[in-house]
């Protein structure tokens, strides 16, 4: 929901940090992403052993390198035309999950009790992240340049998630109502992919895909075509 404001204010930012780790040091976009995902990973244990300010600026150390990977790649050599890789992002997608999946789960170590909300945001989040997943599939299949996030209802991104880490470090006892309110979202979220989608993929056409009814009569009329030739074929064989 916030994801796109955040990244128009930080991009100026983020543009110079890019240049100067181009040049200065030549990491590349992914060498990013896999520092910051180890940083989020000691940041979610630090939080399981109560150390939620130190697990904080960890976490939030892992979201700024989630922002400047991308930025970092279009200075990269390996990567052209694009913001990120096909690898690359989905590199991204998948620390993002384990890192985000951590958290919920090493947050219950330092406090038992809130493990029922947590599972439950657990499960919230695989709802999430597989129609996220699957919208990057359909984005490369498609050929488009970047991850399409062209959903009508985005609730749940990258920022919610960070905002609520804060949030219930900041005051863990709030955890189980943040987690649940979360989770709703996040199943918002992922009904309005799922239902946006096969819209998207009902209404498109030329593209291979079962759109109904009539793609599946041409698909009919198209085996009873093959089967009459191979009938012709085979009586002028004999």
């Amino acid at each position: 929901m916030f994801d796109s404001a955040i990244k128009n204010t930080l991009d100026p930012i983020l543009q110079k940090t890019a240049e100067k780790l181009d040049t200065a040091v030549g990491i590349s976009s992914n060498q990013i992403t896999i520092y910051g995902f180890i940083l989020g990973l000691v940041g979610c244990v630090a939080v399981g052993l109560q150390s939620y300010m130190i697990g904080l600026f960890l976490l939030m150390l892992n979201r700024l390198g989630d922002g400047l990977d991308g930025t970092v790649s279009r200075f990269d050599n390996h990567e052209a035309g694009t913001m990120k890789g096909p690898f690359g992002t989905y590199l991204d997608i998948i620390l993002n999950m384990i890192t985000f999946g951590a958290f919920a789960f090493l947050f219950t170590l330092s406090d038992p009790e809130q493990s029922g909300a947590a599972a439950f945001l657990l499960f919230s989040f695989i709802a999430l992240f597989a129609t996220e997943l699957g919208d990057y599939m359909f984005s490369e299949e498609n050929q488009r340049s970047e991850r399409s996030f062209l959903h009508p209802t985005r609730l749940v991104e990258c920022t919610e998630i960070a905002i609520f880490m804060a949030f219930v470090c900041f005051y863990p006892t709030a955890f189980s109502a943040a987690a649940i309110l979360l989770g709703i979202m996040c199943w918002v979220t992922a009904f309005s992919r799922i239902w946006f989608t096969f819209w998207e993929l009902r209404t498109n056409s030329g593209d291979g895909i079962d759109h109904g009814p009539q793609s599946l009569e041409e698909n009919m009329r198209d085996v009873e075509i093959e089967e009459v030739k191979k009938e012709k074929e085979e009586e002028d064989f004999f």
